[in-house]
This record gives C-alpha cells, structure tokens and sequence, in this order.
C-alpha cells in the first residue's frame, strides 16, 4: 500500500519524504482533504510511466501502473488498460 501524507505536512517533511522515495523504494501519495493530488515516485518509475504513455496517445488517461512484485525489494511494474470512464453527457 502506497503512504499518505498531507500536503500540509510534506511541505515540512520534503526532504524526509525524498529521502523514502530515493532509497526506501516508496511512492508517497499527497493529499488535500483526503484526497489523492500528487504521487512522489523514482526517477526510474516515472520513465517507465512515460514510456508506457507515449507508446500510445489513447494510453495517456488510460493507464494504471501495477506493482505485481508484492514486494518493495523486487520492483516488477506492469501497465493494464482502464476504459476511460465517459459520461453519457460527454457523448
């Protein structure tokens, strides 16, 4: 399960937070009001989402990344496709 941590307070524990991200292998999810804003991950994690979104323009609001390792050790990340969710209204 990915951490969460407030805005409010990574704005005072940033460099910790990097810190965990860097070398504790952690995505850190900051949130406002219990809701999701942002995730801090790797470098190596974010080139693998941009590759994984360029390989295909649909792809760019149609893909979750998956940690099928179940381990933080063993990173393994695969892509799966998510139907776009679109409102009848939007049709």
């Amino acid at each position: 399960m990915m951490k969460e941590v407030p805005v409010t307070q990574a704005r005072a524990d940033l460099s910790n937070l990097v810190n965990e991200v860097v070398y504790g292998h952690e995505r850190i999810t900051l949130t406002r009001h219990g809701k999701a804003l942002a995730v801090l991950v790797s470098p190596e994690e974010a080139k693998l989402l941009d590759s994984i979104m360029s390989s295909s323009p649909d792809m760019n609001h149609a893909v979750q990344i998956v940690d099928t390792s179940g381990s933080r050790d063993n990173l393994e990340l695969a892509a799966r496709y998510v139907e776009p969710n679109i409102e009848s209204d939007q049709l």
